[in-house]
């Protein structure tokens, strides 16, 4: 059964042999979006989209949040602050957003535990290094791609890309990671 719980499944239910079940697996995450735009409607899904969600992400995997305490265990948000070195403030928001997104769970007042979400980020690298490179650079790259279309318009010129907007994403860096 699908669940967040600490020891819940890691990966999907669905075998990766089984084609015809992992196409439907995706008709139904791309049918259950659709259905939730819908649901929002037009104003509510715009209103919805928030740079937060990604922003907790991008905190979490940064400072090690996900490594502050162990898979099993709990932890108090000022441990987790000393630990981290922010603040017990800047621990509080980042981790209640991610309990509100499943990432993390606060299983009483002001006590967080590991999810399946957070437990995966903890004990998987490859996983915790894609998500840490995906918001450290991806995401700022992506948020200056109208930039550097306005600043070089209709080029096709390798060189006049978004890395031209003050991102420093090296080739080496890059294809390392791929």
């Amino acid at each position: 059964m699908p669940s967040f719980d600490v020891d819940g499944r890691q990966d999907t239910l669905v075998p990766k042999r089984m084609v015809d079940v992992k196409a439907a697996r995706a008709a139904i995450i791309d049918d259950t979006e659709e259905l939730c735009r819908l649901v929002l409607g037009p104003r509510d899904y715009l209103m919805s989209c928030s740079a937060d969600e990604l922003l907790s992400q991008q905190a979490i995997t940064r400072f090690r949040l996900d490594h502050s305490f162990p898979v099993g265990g709990e932890a108090l948000f000022g441990e987790i602050a000393a630990i981290s070195g922010l603040s017990e403030i800047n621990v509080r928001q980042i981790i209640r957003q991610a309990v509100v997104k499943d990432i993390l769970q606060e299983s009483c007042p002001d006590v967080v535990s590991h999810n399946s979400v957070s437990r995966l980020l903890a004990e998987d690298p490859v996983i915790h290094d894609w998500v840490s490179a995906s918001r450290e650079e991806f995401w700022p790259a992506a948020a200056q791609t109208c930039n550097a279309m306005a600043r070089f318009p209709g080029s096709e010129v390798p060189s006049e890309t978004v890395e031209k907007e003050e991102i420093a994403l090296s080739d080496v860096k890059r294809f390392k990671f791929h």
